[in-house]
């Protein structure tokens, strides 16, 4: 025969289950908690933002670019990273004539790159060519000037020169005193005006000459000078 369980149990039994009720559901807001947090930060989780910033985004600058190449070695052989303005460090007009102008530039770039080239451009198979050139005057005899290849006339002739001139007769060469002849010093850039009409004595000129070079590999590098206010000498 079965015997019915005391009237005190059935509160007690109410409160156990409402309290199981309520652990249960306190664990499962746990699990979900703690599951939304670990979707936004765990360190498992990778973010994929379109925000993220990196080079060339979000207002980042880009990486730069890879260095030019160094200056060649042997000016010889290469003229990649050589040219550039000569520093001059004296200029003058040394003769005034009737049918000449001669005006005068001595320097060369800082590496001292147009020196070096005498060797193997002042000669019978030069190396190296200095494949054209310009010369712009400005004062009383004004003009620009285009010449061709700059040859070495050979060393019975003219030692330490390479000359171009034009079907006028205006004169571009560089001289490598030390090669020639001379004193040994920085080359002279020298351009000579034929027809030196509206030059006159006492008056100023301003030169700008250019000189471009190619190595044995293609390369090619420009040399320029500028001298401005050199006085005119009396004319002989």
């Amino acid at each position: 025969m079965k015997v019915p369980a005391p009237k005190y149990l059935f509160p007690l039994q109410a409160a156990l289950a409402a309290a199981g009720l309520i652990a249960a559901l306190g664990l499962g807001a746990c699990s979900r908690s703690t599951s939304v947090t670990d979707s936004l930060t765990g360190p498992a989780k990778a973010i994929n933002s379109p925000f993220a910033k990196g080079p060339g985004q979000a207002g980042n600058p880009p990486p730069p670019p890879p260095p030019a190449p160094p200056p060649a070695a042997n000016p010889c052989a290469s003229l990649t990273g050589l040219g550039g303005a000569v520093t001059v460090v004296d200029a003058s007009i040394p003769q005034f004539r009737v049918n000449r102008l001669r005006i005068e530039a001595v320097g060369d770039v800082a590496a001292g790159t147009i020196n070096t080239l005498g060797a193997c451009s002042a000669a019978d198979a030069p190396a190296v060519s200095f494949v054209s050139g310009t010369a712009t005057l400005g004062g009383g005899a004004s003009g620009s000037f285009t010449f061709g290849p700059l040859l070495f006339p050979g060393a019975a002739l003219e030692p330490g020169v390479v000359i171009s001139n034009d079907a006028a007769g205006n004169v571009l060469e560089i001289i490598w005193p030390a090669l020639s002849g001379g004193v040994p010093g920085p080359p002279i850039l020298r351009f000579q005006l034929a027809n030196p009409a509206g030059a006159v004595t006492g008056g100023t000129e301003s030169i700008r000459m250019s000189f471009t070079a190619r190595a044995p590999n293609g390369s090619t590098a420009t040399f320029t000078a500028r001298a401005d206010n050199l006085v005119v000498p009396v004319q002989r």
